[in-house]
């Protein structure tokens, strides 16, 4: 039993690492220096320009994904969509939320996405 503990102990330390490769892969956009974000910023404006609505938990999930066993307070998000929110406005863009039914989550729209793109 406990050897099988302790490989899937492993396995699971490897799949962590895997996922933390890919998701520096995908959230790795070239984003405008000009916006001054931080680094943790520019992944949740990458991850908003890839996907078409994005919740709070995938948010959590591709910061977080490695801290499992302390993870941060969930305002976390709301705070990074502010900050955003701010740096993004004087160019036009605006960051939109959904609530209500289903996973609240956030969304940017494509014309918004290519405004975004261009300041590059």
């Amino acid at each position: 039993m406990a050897t099988e503990v302790e490989r899937l102990r492993e396995e699971n330390d490897l799949l962590r690492l895997r996922v933390e490769e890919l998701e520096g892969l995908l959230l790795n956009a070239d984003l405008p220096p000009s916006l001054g974000l931080s680094r943790t910023a520019g992944r949740v404006l990458s991850l908003l320009l890839a996907r078409t609505i994005v919740t709070k938990e995938a948010v959590m999930t591709a910061l977080y994904s490695i801290a499992v066993e302390d993870p941060p307070d969930d305002k976390i998000v709301a705070a990074f969509i502010f900050s955003l929110r701010r740096k993004l406005a004087p160019h036009g863009v605006a960051i939109h939320s959904k609530v209500g039914r289903g996973a609240p989550g956030y969304w940017i729209t494509n014309e918004d996405k290519a405004k975004v793109r261009a300041l590059s």
